[in-house]
């Protein structure tokens, strides 16, 4: 499982969307783009994501800002989009937010 540190500003989090038979979904038409996170509390926040090129490789990205990664703990991440033919919630993906060592 990914690790990243509690409070991280600028983390990075690439996400490739499939179909049931893995292959890449084209998404250059989706209208929303959205990364659904689960905390180790279980709240549940989402933030906009931004194509990582033109949406035809089907990649979303999101850069965190500050507040964003608040908790140490197992956190989930699962993306949300929408195109002319449907939405698409993907798998989850979890990852450790870990405290910093001082």
């Amino acid at each position: 499982m990914k690790s990243v540190r509690l409070n991280n500003i600028g983390t990075t989090f690439k996400i490739t969307i499939k179909d049931q038979d893995s292959l890449i979904v084209p998404i250059e038409t989706s209208s929303i783009k959205r990364l659904y996170f689960k905390r180790p509390d279980r709240t549940v926040f989402y933030v906009n994501a931004s194509f990582f090129t033109d949406g035809t490789d089907g990649i979303i990205i999101y850069r965190t800002i500050q507040g964003d990664l608040n908790q140490t703990g197992i956190w989930e991440i699962e993306p949300y989009i929408v195109i002319y033919s449907g939405h698409f919630t993907g798998s989850s993906i979890k990852f450790i937010v870990k405290d910093i060592i001082n």
